[in-house]
C-alpha cells in the first residue's frame, strides 16, 4: 500500500510545509515591523499586538512541528485572534480567510494522520 512520506518524527510533509511557511510568515512580519510603517498605521498598541500574536502563532507552530494534538486548535485560536484585530482595522480579506482555513485543515489532517490508530494492530 502507498505510504506518504513522513519525517523521522512521523510528521507528514504537508504539516512540515505549513510549519515552514508559518515560520517564514513570522519572519516577514518582523521585517515589516522593523520598517515602522505598520506601527504608524496600527497605532500605539502595535508592538503589544505583534508580540502577542507572534507568541501565539509561534507556540502553535511549535505544537504542529512536534505533532502535538493541541497544535491545530492553537493555530486556529491564534489565527482567529489575529483575524479579529485585522477585521477591526477593516483589512480582512476573503482570500486570507481561505488560506488560513486551508492551513488549519491541513494541520488537523496532519496531526490526526500522524497519531497511531488504535483500531488496527501494529
Amino acid at each position: 500500500m502507498f505510504q506518504p512520506y513522513r519525517s523521522p518524527s512521523g510528521r507528514p510533509w504537508p504539516l512540515s510545509v505549513v510549519c515552514l511557511l508559518g515560520a517564514a510568515l513570522l519572519g516577514w512580519t518582523f521585517l515589516l515591523a522593523a520598517g515602522g510603517a505598520p506601527a504608524r498605521a496600527f497605532g500605539p498598541g502595535y508592538f503589544l499586538y505583534l508580540a502577542a500574536t507572534s507568541a501565539a502563532l509561534g507556540g502553535a507552530l511549535f505544537g504542529l512541528w512536534r505533532v502535538r494534538p493541541w497544535g491545530p486548535p492553537a493555530l486556529a485560536g491564534a489565527l482567529l485572534v489575529d483575524d479579529a484585530v485585522v477585521a477591526a482595522m477593516g483589512e480582512l480579506r476573503p482570500v486570507l480567510l481561505a488560506v488560513q482555513a486551508a492551513a488549519v485543515l491541513i494541520a488537523l489532517w496532519g496531526v490526526r494522520r500522524a497519531q497511531p490508530r488504535r483500531d488496527r494492530p501494529g
